[in-house]
């Protein structure tokens, strides 16, 4: 086979100043082949640029894409020939177009509750009235997305979101658990039983507080569940929850009546669950 040249047979021609054989690909061509052009396109969510957006098929560009905060690249998607792998793009024989895509850095994590040890209010003889905290036990995570920043629980595994994050929103469901005695006795001088007041913490901020008093006028234990759900936009604080205890003991004639309240550490359960978009 041979090539012409303005009607001359040749076997070489320039091309770009360069003398070839007039052969690309394999193929003998009549002088220069068309060029290609790269028509790039991106999603919400970033940018897509190249080295160049023109070439002859074979021909290399690379392609660099750049996410906005609280999104993430995705993949491409290729309309037209030409092969695309790892940011670089090699030109075929057609047009081509290319589009970034983006999506939100979407992240959930959730777990449970510290536990703690038991904590005993216990009082005996006549009209002694004593009180205790008990510590707050913390958010705790058991599950989390990858892209949650391991800055957010490297603090005994607390929840602790601590940069800016979008659309964040954390519902939690803590539950703890409490025995008192029984009050007993006619009037205020002979009073006698276990009362709590348990609150959930957001920081240090309390909120959804729940009372216990076990009013009973008969002798006897009351076991109490404080259970509460609710939502929080709040961040770069820990979640916990925590209880204050009081007792009152009396003697009435020759009978001693105590008086407790007690924190059971394996009745602490619960759950939260945390949602968002990372930066």
């Amino acid at each position: 086979m041979s090539l012409f040249l303005n009607g001359v047979e040749t076997n070489t021609v320039m091309w770009n100043g360069v003398e070839t054989t007039g052969v690309w690909n394999g193929e003998v061509v009549w002088g220069v082949p068309p060029f290609k052009t790269l028509t790039l396109y991106h999603s919400e969510g970033g940018t897509l640029t190249a080295n160049t957006l023109t070439g002859y098929p074979g021909d290399v560009v690379n392609l660099t894409t750049a996410y906005n905060t609280y999104w993430r690249f995705s993949g491409y998607q290729l309309t037209g020939d030409g092969e695309l792998a790892n940011n670089a793009y090699t030109f075929g024989t057609e047009d081509a177009t290319i589009c970034a895509c983006y999506k939100v850095n979407a992240f959930t994590a959730s777990g449970g509750w510290e536990k703690g040890s038991n904590v005993n209010c216990t009082t005996a003889g006549r009209d002694v009235y004593t009180t205790a905290n008990v510590p707050a036990k913390y958010a705790i995570v058991s599950y989390h997305t990858s892209n949650v920043p391991t800055a957010w629980y490297n603090t005994s595994n607390r929840w602790k979101v601590t940069s800016t994050v979008s659309g964040y929103n954390i519902t939690l469901n803590p539950k703890m658990q409490f025995n008192t005695s029984s009050r007993h006795g006619g009037n205020a001088s002979n009073a006698h039983g276990g009362w709590v007041t348990a609150v959930s913490l957001i920081g240090s901020t309390a909120t959804q507080q729940g009372t216990y008093a076990n009013n009973s006028n008969t002798d006897g234990v009351k076991t109490y569940n404080y259970s509460k759900s609710f939502t929080s936009n709040t961040t770069g604080v820990n979640y916990g929850i925590s209880a204050h205890l009081s007792a009152r003991s009396t003697r009435v004639s020759t009978n001693n009546y105590p008086g407790y309240a007690n924190y059971i550490a394996t009745g602490t359960t619960g759950t939260w669950t945390a949602t968002g978009y990372a930066p």
